[in-house]
Parts: C-alpha cells; structure tokens; sequence
C-alpha cells in the first residue's frame, strides 16, 4: 500500500516565485528521498512506498496533468488571477478528494485556504507558513476569517524560521503545532565549474574589473531599490572609499519598476555605473554571484519573509547586506558573522555597509566562507526535507 502525499499550491513550476521554488524543491526532495531508500520515506518505511502528486493553478480553461522533472503535477482548470491568486475553484475542493494520506499546503494560497471546509477531518494536515498576509485593510478584513479558520484546520503549521513565531500575530495562539523547518536549495549547481568560470570571466571584464555590487530579485517595491540607488550613489562621501576600487553597482531581474529605476539612475546621475540586466538565466544568475563582492538585500517590507537569493550568494561564498526586517531575512544572514544588517530604509547606513565591505575585503571573505558553512549545515534540500518527514513521521 503507497504513501500518498499530496503538495498544494497555488502555482508552480516555471511559474516564477518564491513559494513556488519551494514547493518544486520539496517535491523533488521527497522524490530523491524514496528513490535512493527503497521507494519509501526515510522513517516512514513501514507505511509504504511514495506517492506523490501537486495539486495547483495554471492549467489554462482545460486544465492539464504532466511530470514536471519527475513529479507528477495536476494543474487545475484556471479562468484568469485575482489579486496574484489562480481563479481555480478546483483548488477548493480536488485536495479533499485526493485520498492523501498526509496533505501538504503552502500558505498563502487562495482560493487553497477555503479547501479546508472540504477536507475529511482524519486527512493529516501540514501546512508551510511562509509569510502573514500583507496587504489593504480590506482586504484583510474578509480574507483573515478564512485563513484563522484554515489555520485551526491544520494540524502542523511549518514555519521557515524562529522569528515568525516571534512576530507573527496570526500564529500567536497557534505556537503548539508549529515547527521550525528552515528552507533548503540544491546545492550542486553552485558548484564553480569551467563554464561557469567561463562567464564570470566575462562578467568581469564587461565591467572593466570594477568590483560588483549584486542585487538579484524581481525591481518591486518591497525590495527597496530605491534606497539602495540613492546609498550607492553615496558611497564616494564614505570614509572608508577607495577611488581605485570604484564599483559597479549590477540588479538582476525585471519588474514594474523597471522604468522607474532606469529613471532614478539618470536623475542620479550614475548611468556609467549602473547594470540592468533583465531576468537571467540560473547559470548566468550563479556566474554573477561568483563574480560579485556581496550581494546586497535591501527589502523595506514584511513581505520579504526569508530571502532564499541569500542562500544561493552564500553557496558562492559571498557575504550579504540586509534589511532588520521582522521576518527570516536577518535570521538566514547573521550580522557581523556571514553579512551585515542595517535599518530597512536606512541608505545612509547601507551606504556605510558597501563602503565598509568593499574596503576590507578581508572580512568580505571571512564573512563569505562563514556564510557558505551556514548553508551547508543548515540550509541544503535534502536537510529541510528530513526535517518535512520527521513533522509527516509525527501525524502518521
């Protein structure tokens, strides 16, 4: 008899997201774990080989059903998005009758909240808390009940690191089913290899060896961009900033600020020191983290909840620079130990951060190193997905 774990979200793969990276990599973690131990979950050999499906948005008016490396993926009838959410009344109801054995949600994931009504009371109930909901207060208003009541419904909550139990109000009378299963990345294609090498390379000479300064996410508000222009202009009245080592400042990714950003930089003044360089492809993301200083993270709000483009600096060995937002972010990069935190909206201190990191390269790469150990212990797929098993072993 099999062991059917079911992974709901509201997207996923090569849906681009956060939340959907996750979802892929805890489902190819689960896969890998089963395939190298016999079929089975490790722990949980005596309840059968995995079984495993995702149920998510995105399959257009027909709806489709495929392997999406490896992994069986059930793509719902979707008739459009509201408010960055899949109208996919399927989503409501095709987890109750699944026949999982354990079910596994990502929050948030509307319409995936309102499945609880519609799920059998004896389905073991997991659910990855990635971020309270923010948005207007209207919005709130009607979607809070449902989420509370989504919430009370599951029987563990994961919870990606120890500050969202320190924060989070909508956790607060939840704590008792909460566990801390930090995020994990694969680690393998951080690896510096020949054509890697190839196109850092590259990278360094497009900039005529200046040092670069990283900024890789989507150019959206929460990010902060806007004050890391203005700090990166800044840096030339630092103390600590050296002529013979004037940087580039280089942000990887696109978005609806895109226009905005390029007029900022105009308006600033600095063009011969700014790179745009669209969304990049994962080598080409990896080759500029190889060839950057640091990375700098400069989020302004709650949203940003962990920050997993730190991980994947740190794989490089670089140090980061972020934001003391109440969230995972400065968590995931400990201050003075793998990177430097600062204010969120703070360029002046930004400004400091850069200047300080680009002076003393020493610490840049003892903060680097410090950073890679962080993530091989503590941040690795196939570590988050023990832990995952270990929470399903608890439930089973």
């Amino acid at each position: 008899m099999a062991l059917r774990v079911v992974q709901v979200n509201k997207y996923y793969p090569p849906h681009i997201g956060g939340v959907e990276q996750v979802a892929r990599d805890t489902s190819i973690g689960l896969m890998n774990m089963a395939a190298t131990n016999g079929g089975q979950l490790a722990g949980l050999e005596g309840f059968g080989d995995l079984e495993l499906e995702v149920i998510t948005g995105g399959g257009g008016l027909s709806g489709s059903s495929e392997f999406s490396e490896g992994v069986p993926v059930h793509r719902l009838r979707t008739f459009g998005r509201l408010a960055g959410a899949p109208l996919a009344p399927g989503l409501i109801t095709a987890p109750g009758r699944s026949k999982a054995d354990i079910l596994h949600f990502h929050f948030p994931s509307p319409p995936g909240e309102m499945a609880s009504w519609f799920i059998p009371k004896d389905i073991p109930l997991v659910v990855t808390y990635h971020c309270d909901i923010v948005g207007p207060q209207h919005l709130g208003t009607v979607y809070q009940p449902v989420v509370n009541r989504f919430l009370r419904r599951a029987d563990r909550i994961l919870v990606t690191n120890p500050r969202v139990l320190e924060y989070s109000k909508t956790l607060a009378q939840l704590q008792d089913k909460c566990r801390v299963v930090p995020l994990g990345i694969e680690t393998a294609p951080y690896e510096m290899t020949d054509e890697i090498a190839a196109k850092v390379q590259e990278i360094k000479e497009s900039v005529k060896g200046r040092p670069i300064v990283l900024f890789a996410g989507r150019l959206v508000y929460y990010k902060g961009l806007e004050y890391l222009l203005k700090a990166f202009t800044d840096l030339v009245c630092e103390a600590e900033y050296d002529s013979s080592r004037d940087p580039v400042l280089v942000l990887a990714g696109s978005g609806p600020l895109n226009d905005d950003l390029h007029r900022q930089v105009r308006g600033l003044g600095i063009e011969d020191s700014v790179v745009f360089t669209g969304r990049l492809d994962d080598s080409d993301l990896i080759a500029h983290m190889h060839a950057c200083e640091m990375l700098v993270f400069p989020s302004i709000a709650s949203s940003e909840a962990f920050g997993l483009v730190q991980i994947e600096a740190g794989l490089c060995s670089k140090p980061s620079i972020c934001t003391d937002l109440p969230t995972g972010v400065p968590w995931v990069n400990q201050h003075e130990k793998t990177g430097i935190v600062v204010p969120p909206e703070d360029s002046v201190a930004l400004s400091h951060a850069m200047a300080h990191l680009l002076a003393r390269d020493d610490i840049a790469r003892q903060y680097g190193a410090a950073f890679k150990e962080r993530v091989l212990t503590e941040f690795t797929r196939e570590r988050m997905v023990a832990r995952v098993v270990e929470v399903y072993k608890e439930l089973l």
